[in-house]
């Protein structure tokens, strides 16, 4: 029964990618803005998130995924030049799920992956240097990482262990690197983590034991709160986006393979699932540009390339953009 079920779902999931993947996903959210990622199986895909991250100045915009030689691969946007060409960097990397964060400035930009040994590497771009070698900063992840810059000071990064508990690790920039630190949980996805602007105050989001998407929070005057449960049946990691201060989204993939999409504003309460179609292949990779007025999502889709979805204030959503690549 369940091998017929598997390869009646199958079937379903590629009619989808084959014919719908280009989609209004418009139309979409407003026909099943309140429903739920609802889905309650595992595959292999979920631990392929790509990264994505802004320079400051909100003028480029850089992607960067794993290849199929296990390689990192960078593809960037820029306001007069449009897309690159995907750039190979090199790195034999275990785990799908790629973190990158530009440092305040934008003459700094980093990006972690989980390597041999399944161990916490990072690999630095400087403006007077170039590309670094890679840094093996330990661990033993059971996920990929997730990164996040409080100030130009100070970067935290968080994945899941042995364990399945969270672990964090921050760089300073009086104190360097810290030891990693276990904040407990039971995740059964990798982390999405997000600083949010100009406040001492972190949230961390996971797929939990059931499979909803949980919410760790540290305040500076509270220190970690409890574990929130926020639902869903998620079927990917959460990426985790602030629009300002005021703002926060997370995006995930549900059951159906579609991208669903939740936010909280300041002073108020978590929305409902918004359904914004899509046929996705892996976990969605967010960023909200600088200035608050444009939001882009990434995830692999049909023939496994990299598709773009944007949302614009004067515009709303637009179609599935396919960025070409082969992620793995």
């Amino acid at each position: 029964m369940l091998i017929r079920q598997l390869a009646a779902f199958w079937t379903a999931v590629m009619l989808v990618l084959s014919a719908q993947f280009v989609v209004s996903v418009q139309a979409s959210a407003q026909t099943a803005s309140n429903t739920k990622p609802t889905g309650s199986y595992l595959r292999a895909d979920e631990d392929i998130v790509p990264a994505v991250t802004w320079q400051h100045n909100g003028n480029r915009l850089d992607v960067f995924v794993r290849g199929g030689n296990n390689n990192l691969y960078q593809k960037y946007w820029t306001a007069n030049g449009g897309w690159s060409d995907w750039v190979n960097l090199g790195g034999g990397l275990t785990s799908g799920q790629i973190t990158a964060v530009w440092r305040a400035g934008d003459d700094e930009l980093h990006v972690f992956v989980r390597g041999g040994n399944d161990n916490l590497y990072q690999l630095r771009w400087r403006a007077s240097e170039g590309w670094s070698q890679w840094f093996n900063l330990g661990g033993g992840l059971t996920s990929g990482p997730s990164a996040s810059w409080h100030g130009p000071d100070r970067l935290d990064v968080f994945a899941r262990g042995a364990n399945n508990d969270l672990f964090q690790k921050y760089w300073t920039a009086k104190g360097g690197w810290t030891d990693w630190y276990n904040l407990g949980g039971a995740l059964t996805s990798g982390p999405g983590a997000a600083w949010r602007p100009d406040t001492e105050e972190v949230h961390v989001f996971a797929r939990g034991a059931n499979l909803n998407l949980d919410q760790l929070r540290w305040r500076a005057s509270e220190g970690w709160s409890q574990w929130f449960d926020l639902g869903g049946g998620l079927t990917s990691g959460p990426v985790a986006t602030w629009r300002g201060s005021t703002r926060l989204d997370v995006f995930v993939r549900g059951g159906n393979a579609n991208l669903y999409q939740k936010y909280w504003n300041d002073g108020g309460t978590w929305t409902d699932w918004v359904n914004l179609g899509g046929g996705l292949t892996s976990g969605p990779g967010a960023a909200w540009r600088p200035g608050g007025s444009e939001l882009h999502v990434f995830a692999r889709g049909a023939n496994n390339n990299l598709y773009q979805l944007r949302w614009r204030a004067s515009e709303g959503w637009s179609q599935w953009f396919n960025l070409g690549g082969g992620i793995q």
